[in-house]
């Protein structure tokens, strides 16, 4: 049985950027995508950052990929960003990881250092 996978594309670049990214997944792995709205275009859509029916989505999924959430089109209440922030909590996430590695690029450290470094940024997102 292929694992699902809510798909919640967002807002601007968001849904463009999560298709070419499920597009690399798809040679890699076998699943079963399903889209959910979330942030802006569940606003333009139902009135709600994030649905119910986005949520039950994401709870019963062995995944969540989003895309991005917000932009300048929607100034008022409710905020996108809502959207995001609320199924962080129903869904129990709370940490955020940014691994930084040195690409060989240019660098004020010492290039011996510098090639070692593996950094890992752990953000508490509550």
């Amino acid at each position: 049985m292929k694992p699902t996978i809510a798909v919640l594309g967002g807002d601007g670049i968001g849904p463009e950027v999560t298709e070419a990214a499920l597009s690399v997944l798809g040679a890699c792995l076998r699943f079963r995508a399903e889209e959910g709205l979330i942030g802006g275009a569940a606003i333009d859509a139902t009135g709600d950052p994030l649905p119910e029916a986005t949520l039950a989505l994401c709870r019963k999924s062995g995944a969540v990929f989003l895309g991005a959430v917000g932009g300048p089109q929607w100034e008022g209440e409710p905020r996108p960003e809502a959207g995001l922030l609320r199924l962080r909590q129903a869904l129990g996430l709370r940490v955020n990881l940014r691994q930084a590695r040195y690409l060989g690029l240019p660098t004020p450290l010492d290039p011996r250092l510098a090639s070692r470094a593996d950094i890992l940024v752990v953000r508490d997102l509550l």
